[in-house]
């Protein structure tokens, strides 16, 4: 099974946690741990409780399917994820050796626009459908809370190759 830049970056798109006590609107909380990010979702207001996920592991560090290491810790909160990552920079150096597997049809589809939310260490998504994130914390909330900036998937692919967007 080929594995492409953009199922990469779809299971990708999480956090890594800092104190919950640091966690202020506006500033990027730089979480260490899963949970101090769980800790500190939830004290800036958003629902990332284990008890609403009755059976589902709340944290997921490899591929289910696959049982490979998926490079950070995934958090599943109500109606978002969290990737935690250690250093975003580094994080995009690592998924940039899969851009030539990006697809032309992956470029043209409206998956592409989805918006993502990148702080210096974790990237988070919506879980709805086509991704969208719940209606009581939009991508720009949740943005604005942990300091962290919303992009398209489509600008994520342009930042880890920029050949994409000369294509």
């Amino acid at each position: 099974m080929r594995r492409t830049l953009a199922g990469v970056a779809v299971i990708a798109l999480m956090v890594t946690g800092c104190s919950s006590n640091d966690v202020a609107e506006g500033s990027d909380p730089g979480w260490v741990s899963s949970d101090s990010a769980i800790a500190g979702v939830n004290d800036a207001g958003f629902d990332c409780s284990e008890d609403s996920f009755s059976g589902t592991k709340q944290v997921i560090t490899e591929n289910p399917a696959t049982e490979e290491p998926l490079g950070g810790e995934l958090i599943l909160c109500g109606g978002f994820q969290v990737f935690l990552v250690g250093n975003i920079d580094e994080y995009w150096e690592s998924l940039s050796s899969s851009c030539s597997a990006v697809t032309e049809e992956e470029l043209a589809s409206e998956a592409v626009q989805r918006d993502v939310i990148v702080g210096s260490n974790f990237v988070m998504s919506g879980t709805g459908p086509d991704q969208s994130y719940p209606d009581e914390a939009p991508a720009s909330d949740l943005a604005r809370a942990f300091g962290a900036e919303v992009q398209t998937l489509q600008s994520i692919y342009e930042t880890i190759c920029p050949e994409i967007g000369n294509t």
